[in-house]
């Protein structure tokens, strides 16, 4: 399993504002990533993968946003379609607030 420490998040966190810490279980074991938010550029490339390749999108949008962790996870459809649905649960909009 590929942790960091709290001292390595803070500084991922420093330098990419949002870090999503991402656990999955393969076979009894605990594989770990760290994910920076997309940007525009990377949503964009994505969106339109996603009409044709599902799973092409998912590994663009993982390896756009990768920042540590166990490389496995990269390299195996299972593993990165779990981090993928537990990344797109982190990143939903931003709660809207308008004030007149």
């Amino acid at each position: 399993m590929s942790k960091i420490d709290s001292e390595k998040l803070a500084e991922l966190r420093k330098a990419h504002r949002v870090v999503t810490a991402i656990e999955v279980e393969d076979n009894g074991e605990t594989l770990c990533c760290y994910l920076k938010r997309p940007s525009v550029e990377t949503q964009t490339i994505v969106n339109k993968l996603a009409k044709t390749d599902d799973m092409k999108a998912l590994s663009v949008m993982i390896s756009n946003c990768w920042l540590e962790g166990d490389s496995v996870i990269k390299d195996d459809p299972i593993l990165l379609a779990a981090v993928g649905n537990q990344f797109g649960q982190a990143n939903q909009p931003a709660a809207k607030v308008i004030k007149n």
